[in-house]
């Protein structure tokens, strides 16, 4: 298995960065990487109200947008746990033994609370974990993403 982890601090609180990084809907405006996060159940994701309700267990589908203007890859990830403290799904390609990814997303208080360190990660595992990570570096992205919510939760 790989674990790739980054992180960020962000000028805010962990309830404000949360709700921002919740707000799917508007992945659209600023999100690099990941595009797009729906509930694949679409009656479902058309009637909740915050993507805070998100339960364990539920089924999303979530655009990958490894360069700008690129076709994105679409994954059916798993959500695993939707916390005040957390956000994780896992996804994988057919089964665990091929490629599988557990994608999270860390929103620690610091500073009093005032602040938040993101801790954005993703553990791989799989045949094809080496090769998946050579073309798509995702480090990289992780960073581009976290650059990117940091700067519109700190500009609302």
């Amino acid at each position: 298995m790989t674990l790739i982890s980054t992180s960020i601090i962000i000028d805010s609180t962990p309830e404000v960065v949360r709700k921002s990084f919740l707000d799917f809907k508007h992945y659209p405006e600023w999100a690099p990487f990941i595009t797009s996060v729906q509930v694949q159940d679409k009656k479902r994701d058309q009637e909740i109200d915050s993507y805070a309700d998100l339960k364990a267990g539920e089924h999303l589908v979530v655009a990958l947008q490894d360069k700008e203007g690129a076709k994105p890859n679409i994954i059916e990830p798993v959500l695993l746990e939707n916390s005040p403290e957390r956000f994780q799904w896992k996804g994988k390609v057919l089964y665990d033994w091929i490629f599988w990814g557990a994608h999270k997303f860390e929103f620690k208080p610091i500073e009093n609370g005032t602040k938040t360190e993101l801790i954005h990660s993703e553990q791989f595992g799989g045949l094809l974990t080496s090769i998946v990570i050579y073309f798509f570096n995702p480090e990289a992205l992780f960073i581009r993403f976290n650059e990117s919510l940091k700067k519109r939760v700190e500009s609302i």
